[in-house]
């Protein structure tokens, strides 16, 4: 069983790259990797770069990434604003949404916008 998830960046400018990964998906998983490692817009942006991914690890080599690692067509970053890209985790049955937005992450869920570091400390 697989908790899907959407991850995206904003840039200052508006637009959010995003990538959609499969696999653990809820805050504990997919949540607390973004929160614990990923909190460097370079590192956030390679990540991005690889399209979209099977399972996110705490760095790129132990991330899975369809193309990279399984030699499938390369799935490139949505670019959207912000209505599209949440259209986008819809349309892939994300359970939840992921957007790194001023330096900080926050998740999309029950219709709202949360910073991640909050929904960690209520699943803790």
């Amino acid at each position: 069983m697989s908790t899907r998830s959407r991850i995206g960046i904003q840039w200052p400018d508006g637009p959010i790259e995003s990538i959609y990964c499969h696999f653990d998906g809820y805050p504990e998983g997919v949540g607390a990797q973004l929160a614990g490692c990923w909190n460097d817009e370079e590192k956030i942006l390679a990540l991005i770069a690889l399209g979209n991914i099977s399972v996110l690890g705490a760095d790129l080599n132990s991330t899975e990434a369809y193309a990279r690692d399984r030699g499938e067509e390369l799935d490139m970053a949505q670019h959207a604003g912000l209505d599209e890209y949440l259209a986008y985790a819809k349309e892939s049955w994300a359970d939840y949404t992921y957007l790194y937005i001023d330096g900080s992450w926050k998740v999309y869920t029950d219709g709202e916008w949360s910073p991640l570091s909050t929904v960690l400390a209520l699943v803790k």
